[in-house]
């Protein structure tokens, strides 16, 4: 016998339906001339490309008008054109397309619809496109680079494993991938486009990540977020010549998301602090990054402007769905760039995200957020949001507990890395 429906669904003001049509826009990329932002927003119901100028009130434009979704995108240094991943029917099987002349021609680079394709990188000249697929084997993931001009790609690297192209090299000489033995074990190493060799660039003992790896303008250093030798990942430098890894900049915080500007001046990161980003800005080379002023969030897909003066981002929080922001260094504005549609409900309805703590049954404290209803007249239900990915879940995913008659709990901060692991296996609440 079917349960009878919550009397809580019942008192929603908006319906159930409007609350999950909530809209987002995220992963900003600035074009060449860095008047205007490309991002990827879901406001026709399947994630699309979209742009908006910087001029105040500008009104945003969709660029690809397709019935799959866009993954992924990256826009050219300096060329009018983005590099993008799209599926069919939502099977994360992504082809790479090349989107030109302002949106006006979309054309197939990869066409091989049963293969997952990794996106890696532009080369420097940016004639041809580094990345990595399952082409050979279903279970592996090898390195291509194909020119853009080119019918096919050319497999550089092949090796039985989970190999992932992340930055061209400054002399276009190499490039520099990450291959995945475990979720919280990784490891870097640089491909010779040359020769074929190969050489690991991270000797470690146990387990340690690396990520939002980099070259420094030069390439002769490797900038990244790792936890190797560490309880929480900070930001490290690794020397190509002698592989001497040298750390920049540490607290008693997980760093996460690290962008270096492209003309190797600036670098901004975030700091994990208690399930809230800390977004962090700073010359390279310097141990004294300055925090940015921003709403008490979740902050990522940090992005620099090709001048090095404007940075853009994602931001999410228990107020504001998930929407592109904007830092103006001269200046020092934060200003939000897009503003993804509520479908109507107002964001004032939405609660304020309540920071607490629990102890788990080994005396660990382990930090969580409620989401509570505006109106607190009368005991509630409560929801517990038991999740097992990184960060906490305060973007307008939990508007509806927030503004109708749920409570809902998360835990703030998952098992990812660092004093995190050790929360693993515990019950979250």
């Amino acid at each position: 016998m079917a349960s009878a429906p919550s009397p809580a669904l019942d008192e929603l003001r908006y319906g159930l339906q409007r609350y999950l049509s909530i809209k987002s826009s995220y992963a900003p990329q600035f074009s060449p001339d860095d008047r205007t932002v490309a991002y990827l927003s879901d406001l026709t119901g399947i994630p699309q490309i979209w742009t908006v100028s910087l001029e105040q009130e500008a009104w945003p434009q969709q660029l690809t008008l397709g019935q799959e979704r866009v993954g992924f995108l990256s826009y050219a240094k300096t060329r009018n054109t983005i590099a993008c991943g799209v599926d069919a029917g939502g099977d994360e099987r992504f082809q790479i397309h090349l989107l030109e002349d302002g949106g006006q021609r979309l054309t197939k680079l990869t066409r091989v619809p049963d293969v997952i394709h990794n996106w890696g990188d532009w080369s420097p000249d940016e004639t041809s496109v580094c990345f990595s697929s399952n082409s050979r084997d279903r279970s592996f993931f090898d390195i291509y680079t194909q020119s853009l001009t080119a019918d096919s790609p050319d497999r550089v690297y092949q090796q039985d494993g989970n190999n992932y192209p992340i930055a061209w090299s400054p002399d276009s000489s190499s490039i520099l991938f990450s291959r995945m033995h475990a979720p919280f074990n990784h490891d870097l190493y640089l491909l010779q486009l040359g020769d074929g060799s190969v050489q690991r660039l991270t000797s470690h003992e146990g387990e340690a990540s690396y990520g939002s790896a980099a070259f420094d303008v030069t390439g002769r250093y490797v900038h990244c977020i790792t936890d190797q030798g560490r309880e929480f990942p900070g930001l490290a430098r690794i020397d190509l010549r002698d592989l001497s890894l040298v750390y920049l900049y540490t607290e008693e915080w997980e760093l996460e998301s690290l962008s270096i500007a492209r003309d190797g001046r600036r670098l901004a990161f975030t700091v994990n602090e208690e399930g809230y980003s800390r977004l962090m800005v700073g010359a390279v080379g310097d141990e004294h990054a300055q925090a940015v002023e921003v709403p008490k969030s979740v902050i990522g897909g940090l992005a620099w402007s090709n001048g090095g003066e404007k940075l853009a981002f994602t931001l999410s929080s228990s107020r504001t769905n998930s929407d592109v922001w904007l830092h103006d260094l001269p200046t020092g504005s934060v200003r939000r760039l897009t503003k993804s549609s509520t479908c109507g409900i107002p964001e004032s309805t939405f609660a304020e995200a309540q920071l607490f703590r629990y102890r788990s049954f080994d005396g660990l404290e382990i930090p969580a957020f409620l989401y509570g209803p505006n109106d607190h007249a009368s005991p509630r239900p409560l929801i517990l949001y038991l999740h097992g990915v990184p960060r906490a879940s305060s973007g307008p995913d939990s508007a509806l507990c927030c503004s109708s008659s749920y409570t809902s709990a998360s835990r703030s901060s998952p098992p990812t890395s660092g004093a995190a692991q050790g929360m693993a296996g515990r019950t979250p609440i």
